[in-house]
């Protein structure tokens, strides 16, 4: 029982250093001020999803034809849910940028130097992490901001993709809406990963499909 408490005990006093030590805001220092942090800011935000939706959704029923509105509040919707999941990096992500930093150093697709083999799962995300650093980008930041500006386009796309199925503006409202305050899909973008650069890859495909059915642009996508 002793071992087992020493073992909670210092695992929580481990992940409570790793959080301080992750979070950009000076004040923040344990758990417990970290979560009043995100509770402040959930409802920051909680209040602007829902100020979007009521507005939204009532223009939405009187202009059913106007849609190009819903691009700028979208994007101020993308905008808050973003930040509040910065700070989160995948364990995973450092395994591309093991990568990435060594084959912009010239040792080849290695994780350790002099053994090359493919440990990642993307090699089209780890050349651009790479070709990146070789411009002398950070990894680190460089996958950060790739993710949003890759997430940025994806929910282009859906909107796109809905704008061709239907004029219908409520319709394209209420899955732009859901889109982008997808939190499970928004935490990842920044994550590191290369989930977002196969979501939009995934995008551009739908939008290619419904716009071109009898073309060869998605199968070639």
């Amino acid at each position: 029982a002793k071992f087992l408490l020493h073992s909670v005990r210092t695992a929580h006093t481990e992940r409570s250093n790793q959080i301080s030590f992750a979070m950009s805001t000076p004040e923040i220092h344990n758990i417990d001020s970290l979560l009043a942090w995100l509770r402040t800011y959930f409802a920051v935000c909680a209040t602007v999803f829902l100020s979007v939706a009521a507005v939204g959704g009532w223009y939405a029923t009187i202009r059913r034809d106007r849609w190009i509105w819903i691009l700028p509040a979208m994007g101020l919707v993308y905008s808050i849910s973003l930040p509040f999941h910065w700070q989160f990096t995948n364990d995973d992500s450092f395994i591309f940028y093991r990568y990435a930093e060594n084959l912009a150093s010239g040792m080849g697709p290695a994780y350790n130097p002099g053994i090359n083999c493919e440990g990642f799962t993307s090699p089209a995300w780890t050349f651009i992490l790479a070709f990146g650093n070789m411009m002398g980008a950070p990894t680190l930041w460089l996958s950060k901001v790739l993710g949003a500006c890759l997430g940025a386009v994806s929910l282009l796309m859906m909107i796109l993709t809905v704008r061709r199925i239907t004029v219908d503006a409520r319709v394209v409202f209420v899955v732009s809406l859901f889109a982008t305050t997808s939190q499970i899909l928004i935490a990842w973008l920044p994550s590191g990963m290369d989930t977002a650069l196969f979501v939009a890859w995934l995008s551009i495909w739908v939008y290619a499909s419904v716009r071109h059915p009898k073309d060869l642009i998605a199968p070639v996508i």
